[in-house]
């Protein structure tokens, strides 16, 4: 039977096609037919390129980590590998018998990347003199490069600053930029007299061409359905994904035409396979009576005595989404969400079957559940879908819309032990929410709390007395301690509601005077809520403010989860793992009015009935509720209380899964994208097809990330998920930049960074090294290294290690040095190049003007900004250089600084001028970006422009500025994100995929960067003296 794959990354040999499939490289006769695997790795495989002579094929492949130069022969053989860096190598061409390749292993930033070349039996590499590029074509000496993106598929109609440009340089000449201002030409290919290369001039990804002098321009293919991707040029053939198909362009006939191709391939990467529950823990819930729990892990439902049984799976393996797994109040029926129908719906099962009893769609015109709380009697539950509350009967199935958001979700409701009421936190502006209660008889809105603080967490007593909730209003202002700021990091405290206007507060001395009738156990609960004047029966938990997360309550005791205080230099990143226990989790008795800590760290918890679950990292707990407990972890039993998890066996059939996964990125696209999407419906059957060829993960995102394209907009991104699993080797890093001359490794250059922090300063010159440039290292670990080893070779794997290097130094002699190998010397090369940019103006304006460098606007950007603005301001001009600014959301903060003006000052008898207000600007500003000043950095610019602060010098910005929320992650914890929230500049300046135009445009072309010259540094430098004769 013929086997169909996904076919990408094409390329043409002398009687053969080389492509990837399933991750590895394949070859297929040049006409087509049955495919043989190539190669059988176990990372992934990216760009290839066969030699001129047809008999070698270099490509890269992440076997190890990051992507590496490989090399094998056409015709068989063992693959030899050729680089080794922590940083990616990307295969772009040939030169001779040298292969090129692109990496940004000796960039100041993680984009600025440069062609390499590398003999095909290996050694040393070498950085050619073009300074950025991405792509390259060689014919004799005639060069054409290309900066930008090189695959416009995944961000259709783009004109920002990252299109794809082709410069070319004739022999003789100097570079010419061929490519027009917000045109986007990719993959340059000379063959004879012209230039072809990948445009979407035409609405569509094709291939065209033009001569030279970048005249005569003719379009060659014509594909009106998918975008040409990763072309390649061989012998006057160009060969092209589109879609999951090769196609082949004669370049003599102007003719293309599909390869008929079929696999051999036995499909083990989609054979069922079995995973860990605990990596992939969703969530958890106790039963009303503690004897069970609710897991859901991978997307799947399972049911399970806590520490013995069998374990019940419910709904079918990989076809659906289960999320928010919910007990009915009397443990009989579970309800979940779930997306089994293609589309978000609530499903009930029976506890005693384990099979489906009822499904509920189209809940409020259907879309995106975000929680669901079922009443704790009765059938009621609530239901949060996007922006509107609403209470679903799953019986009758009869919907009551409770409230409409103003501008957030609803993701916070708690109900009343009588099941007569349902609190919830209600976002009525961007910052503060306040607390509403909803009378499910009279169907009436009371507000609780008044719009003056931002309250949430609402939480109902047991006993129905109070209504409990965090408010941030307690605001404690923390001074900064380098400049005048104050702060209020931590303005969290629980409150209580008093709800019956009859009742005293618990902190009264009536209270305990106060005669209350014991109920009788038999005795119906009815919770007595006045609502008039609800809000004058606040009362405040006298716990001390701080970060509080979640709030519940058991009898008389409150419990809080607590978050301690902390920079953000060491948060993860939002697409990091986030279930580090760092929380602890607090009780206040409000009977005997004391508060305790009685678990140090955990993730989260919930409450059963008598019990609590706890969540440590990815392990879970069942205790009793208000019980002390120290503990980490122990061996799970019913003793310690540890769930032991590996009893749920997860099985996962990966077609299935990938067709759910999706179904879930289009949905989340409709359903959050920032504006309504028109045809979505098409676009989905547009791609549909091609998930039923994919065999494996990275091939379900890069066909995601081609319909993401059709969206036309930013930050629409794919990545994780479950890849292929590679045992990471990681190559250590001495911080230097190295020669290879006469068969030693030379040091040429340190790179210094940030000897104050450890693993951010160049190892070699800790205080005793004494190394020298001009030095060699020719050991490592007793290891010779020279002709027959690399350097890097023989660090692989040895990051974080402590290495012995054997150094020869320009004297002759040799010494034993131990250093601690780096991850990554990246950090070290950028504050480098920001030193020398300001040595370069300082040495330029003899002092008179500053220079700082923002690498992002999130973390790193703040820290920057901040390290050297605070000493620079004082000076006579400022430039503030945000050339590959990497986005995020602090340019309010950065902006509020740079438009203070001074209006007064201090003259204290002795010193200097202390100016009002404080760290504010003497002089003119020019700001310097680029292509890669991206995200929250082009607004930035954009600001930086409309209220005329100073001159905007460089290129054209990135363009992308719609904002994204990233809190929703797929069954394999692979992540896509939605462009959710639109942003408009209220002069009219359009930005989105378009960029800011700088008020003075400058590149910095191949043989500035070859010569060593920032043409753009040069003119910012021009710009500010000129500014302060004025």
């Amino acid at each position: 039977m013929k086997q169909q794959g996904y076919y990408r990354f094409p390329c043409l040999g002398k009687d053969c096609v080389f492509f990837v499939c399933e991750d590895d490289i394949w070859k297929v006769p040049v006409d087509g037919g049955v495919a043989s695997r190539f190669t059988k790795t176990p990372g992934l495989t990216y760009e290839m390129c066969v030699s001129d002579d047809g008999k070698w094929l270099a490509y890269s492949a992440g076997d190890y980590g990051s992507a590496e130069v490989y090399c094998i022969a056409t015709d068989g053989g063992e693959a030899q590998r050729l680089t080794f860096h922590p940083s990616s190598c990307n295969v772009v061409g040939w030169d001779g018998e040298d292969i090129l390749f692109s990496s940004n292993m000796e960039g100041s930033h993680a984009k600025d990347t440069s062609i390499y070349r590398i003999a095909k039996e290996g050694g040393h590499w070498q950085k050619l003199p073009l300074g950025l590029a991405h792509k390259i074509s060689l014919a004799g000496k005639t060069v054409a490069l290309q900066r930008g993106y090189t695959d416009p598929a995944n961000w259709k109609s783009y004109r920002g600053g990252r299109t794809g440009k082709i410069w070319l340089k004739v022999e003789g000449e100097a570079f010419r930029l061929l490519t027009k201002d917000q045109e986007a030409q990719c993959f340059p290919m000379i063959y004879g007299d012209r230039i072809y290369f990948l445009c979407d001039v035409s609405q569509q990804g094709n291939i065209f061409s033009y001569n030279f002098a970048g005249e005569d321009l003719q379009q060659h293919t014509f594909h009106e359905d998918m975008y040409v991707r990763r072309p390649s040029l061989f012998d006057g053939k160009i060969t092209y994904q589109l879609g999951g198909d090769i196609h082949m362009l004669n370049l003599a006939s102007n003719t293309s035409a599909k390869l008929e191709i079929s696999l051999q391939s036995c499909g083990s990467s989609t054979r069922e396979k079995f995973v860990s529950p605990n990596k992939y823990l969703t969530g958890h819930r106790l039963s009303p009576d503690d004897k069970e729990l609710l897991i859901t892990t991978r997307g799947q439902l399972f049911c399970m005595k806590n520490h013995s049984g069998a374990v019940m799976r419910l709904g079918e393996t990989s076809r659906s989404n289960h999320r928010f797994a919910q007990w009915t109040a009397d443990g009989k029926h579970i309800l979940v969400i779930s997306d089994t129908s293609g589309e978000e719906e609530i499903i009930v099962y029976s506890r005693e079957t384990c099979r489906e009893v009822k499904r509920i769609g189209n809940i409020g015109g259907g879309g995106f559940i975000e929680r669901i709380l079922p009443a704790p009697s009765g059938d009621d539950v609530a239901v949060a879908v996007s922006a509107e509350l609403y209470i679903l009967n799953w019986q009758t199935q009869n919907i009551t819309k409770v409230d409409k958001g103003k501008s957030r979700y609803f993701r916070d409701f708690s109900w009343s032990p009588d099941a007569k009421w349902l609190a919830y936190s209600k976002y009525e502006e961007q910052v503060y929410a306040s607390i509403f209660l909803y009378n499910i008889a009279k169907e009436e809105i009371t507000r609780v709390t008044t719009p003056d603080a931002h309250d949430y967490c609402p939480r109902f007593s047991s006993h129905g007395k109070y209504l409990y909730f965090l408010s941030k209003r307690v605001l404690n202002p923390y001074a900064d301690s380098l400049q005048f700021e104050y702060s209020f990091p931590e303005s969290a405290k629980p409150y209580l509601v008093v709800l019956d206007k009859e009742a005293y507060s618990p902190f009264s001395p009536m209270y305990e005077s106060s005669s209350e009738k014991e109920k009788d156990k038999d005795e119906e609960l009815v919770v007595q809520i006045d609502t008039e004047e609800i809000h004058k029966r606040i009362v405040e938990i006298p716990v001390k403010e701080g970060l509080y997360l979640q709030l519940s309550s058991f009898e008389d005791k409150v419990f809080l989860s607590k978050k301690p205080l902390e920079g953000r230099l060491n948060a993860p990143k939002f697409w990091q793992d986030k279930d580090q226990p760092t929380r602890k989790l607090i009780m206040y008795d409000l009977k005997n009015k004391k508060e305790e800590t009685i678990v140090e760290k955990l993730t989260s918890y919930s409450h059963g009935g008598k019990k609590m679950l706890l969540r440590v990292s990815k392990s879970l707990c069942v205790v009793p509720t208000g019980n002390s407990y120290k503990k980490m972890y122990e061996k799970p039993s019913e003793k310690s209380g540890w769930i032991d998890l590996r009893r749920i066996k997860v099985c996962v059939h990966p077609r299935n899964e990938w067709q759910q996964i999706f179904l879930q990125a289009w949905r989340l696209q409709r359903d959050f994208f920032w504006k309504e999407l028109h045809d979505w419906e098409k676009v989905r059957e547009k791609y549909r097809p091609l998930v039923e060829r994919v065999r494996t993960r990275n091939e379900l995102s890069d066909i995601i990330g081609e319909m993401h394209g059709d969206l036309e907009t930013s930050h629409a991104y794919t990545f994780l998920g479950d890849q292929m699993s590679i045992i990471h080797q990681r190559v250590g890093m001495l911080g230097v930049r190295v020669a290879f001359v006469d068969g030693k490794f030379v040091i040429e250059e340190f790179f210094e960074g940030d000897l104050a922090h450890q693993e951010k300063g160049c190892p070699l010159l800790e205080p005793g090294m004494n190394v020298k440039e001009g030095d060699a290292i020719i050991a490592v670990n007793g290891q010779s290294v020279g002709p027959q080893c690399h350097l890097n070779k023989a660090l692989i794997n040895l990051a974080k290690e402590e290495v012995e290097l054997l150094i020869a130094t320009a004297e002759n002699e040799e010494k034993r040095l131990t250093v601690k190998a780096l991850v990554s010397d990246v950090s070290l090369r950028y504050r480098d190049w920001v030193h020398k940019n300001r040595d370069y103006v300082t040495q330029k304006t003899c002092g008179r003007i500053g220079y700082l460098h923002v690498p992002d606007m999130s973390t790193e950007g703040l820290v920057s900004f901040h390290r050297d603005f605070l000493w620079q301001y004082i000076l006579e001009g400022l430039i503030v250089d945000v050339r590959f600014n990497g986005g995020g959301n602090i340019s309010p903060l950065l902006i509020e600084k740079l438009q203070r003006k001074t209006v007064a000052h201090l003259q204290p008898r002795r010193g200097k001028k202390i100016f009002y207000p404080r760290e504010t600007l003497q002089g003119p500003i020019v700001v310097l970006c680029n292509e890669y000043t991206g995200s929250d950095g082009d607004i930035f610019c954009q600001v930086f422009k409309t209220l005329k602060l100073g001159t905007l010098i460089g290129t054209r910005t990135w363009g992308g500025i719609i904002g994204i929320v990233n809190d929703k992650t797929l069954v394999d914890k692979g992540i896509v994100t939605q462009p959710e929230y639109a942003f408009y500049f209220h002069d009219g300046s359009e930005i989105e995929g378009i960029g800011v135009k700088p008020d003075i445009y400058v590149e910095n072309t191949p043989e500035a960067y070859s010569e060593g010259k920032d043409l753009q540094l040069d003119c910012a430098i021009e710009t500010l003296l000129k500014g302060m004769e004025q």
